[in-house]
Parts: C-alpha cells; sequence; structure tokens
C-alpha cells in the first residue's frame, strides 16, 4: 500500500483485478473489460457492464445479455468493432446505440451498447473566514478545491461531506458551516444517488458560496 493512497474497496479490488488479469478476446467478461478499458482513458469509472444470465428480464435487460455502459471519446464504430472482437457466444447485447458490424462471412450484426450520460451537480457552500480576511479572497479557491476534487464513477454517489476536507485546508477559511449538493440548484441535499449510467458533472459557475453571518 503506498502512504497516501486512497483505500481500495472490494469492488474496486475486483474490476482493477478483472482489468490487469483478464486478456483481450478471451472469451470471458474480464476480457471484455480488457478490451473496452482502452477507449475509455483506462478508468473502471468509465465504464460499467452488467449481464443478465438469467431467464427473464432483469432491470431493462433481457435475459442471457449484456449492458455495456461506457464512457469514450472513442466513436460509435470503434467501440461496436471492440465489443464484437470480444464477444461471448451466446450472450445477447442491450443498449440504446445499435452499430452493424459484419462477421467473417460477410453477416451482417447488430452491436449494441449504451453511452454514459452526464448530470450537472450543483454545490451551495458557506464558510466562517479567519480573521483579516474577505470572500472574495478565497471565493474562487473554494470553486476550485470542489471542482479539482471531484472525481466519481459512474453510478456512484455524490456526498457533500466529501468535500468539507478540501475547503477547510484552503488558507483564509476557518471552517464550513453548509455545504449541499443539487442537481437542478434548487432543492438541496447531502447526498445525490445517480443512475448506474450517470456520471456528475460539475462547473464552477455552478457553485455558490457564501460568508456565514
Amino acid at each position: 500500500t503506498t502512504v497516501g493512497d486512497d483505500y481500495e474497496d472490494d469492488s474496486e479490488f475486483r474490476l482493477r483485478w478483472i482489468a490487469t488479469n483478464s486478456v483481450k478476446g478471451g472469451n470471458t467478461q474480464g476480457g471484455m473489460y480488457a478490451a473496452l478499458l482502452p477507449l475509455c482513458n483506462n478508468s473502471t469509472k468509465n465504464l460499467v457492464i452488467t449481464q443478465n444470465r438469467t431467464n427473464s428480464t432483469v432491470n431493462s435487460i433481457p435475459a442471457h445479455s449484456m449492458h455495456i455502459v461506457i464512457k469514450s471519446g472513442e466513436s460509435n464504430t470503434t467501440i461496436a468493432n471492440a465489443i464484437f472482437d470480444n464477444l461471448m457466444d451466446g450472450v445477447g447485447l442491450y443498449g440504446d446505440i445499435n452499430v452493424t458490424v459484419q462477421d467473417l462471412s460477410g453477416e451482417d450484426v447488430v452491436i449494441s451498447f449504451s453511452r454514459s450520460a452526464s448530470i450537472d451537480v450543483y454545490f451551495k457552500v458557506s464558510v466562517v473566514l479567519k480573521n483579516g480576511y474577505l470572500l472574495p479572497q478565497v471565493y474562487d479557491s473554494i470553486k476550485s478545491a470542489i471542482v479539482n476534487n471531484f472525481d466519481y464513477a459512474m453510478g456512484e454517489r455524490i456526498i457533500a461531506n466529501d468535500f468539507y476536507q478540501y475547503i477547510n485546508a484552503i488558507d483564509g477559511v476557518d471552517y464550513v458551516t453548509s455545504l449541499e449538493v443539487s442537481t437542478d440548484g434548487l432543492t438541496w441535499e447531502q447526498t445525490i444517488s445517480p443512475g448506474y449510467d450517470e456520471f456528475g458533472v460539475v462547473q464552477k459557475s455552478d457553485i455558490t458560496v457564501s460568508e456565514a453571518s
């Protein structure tokens, strides 16, 4: 373990193990991970593969089908070809993007997958400043602390408390009195729970900073 690294939970370890120990082209779900990770910056945060092995539809995924959700800058064709080259025999595909590729015999095969969807995340912060400091002196630093440390996987809960430490560490900030998140800038909460195929996006313009009275 490297000093200073965040502790890796069980799910993160399993994904990393799959990515590093599976072989592209292997007839396994891990082989699909290994093939697609290079298309999404080698980050398991940008790739979700859900396989329904049952005989009935589960969460909209048909029986014996795989739903691949990817956050990638690559073209639909590039992604579809990588999926086709590593698709397990007998496994169907589900998704809202459909790309037709040709197999070795020239037959058309439809490859289905989904791209992740972004959701806007808003922050509302209230702080007490140290003596001698004014809000304009820390205003941009607070926004940067949130934006620079906003790093969530698809479907991962976005928790306001995660950012207390970064804001409290800013020179001039005594402590945070209130920190909330929102998906519309109107209704404020402590936690946002994106869908498994969604990821949050935050911009400085969507962060409101005020000084506690």
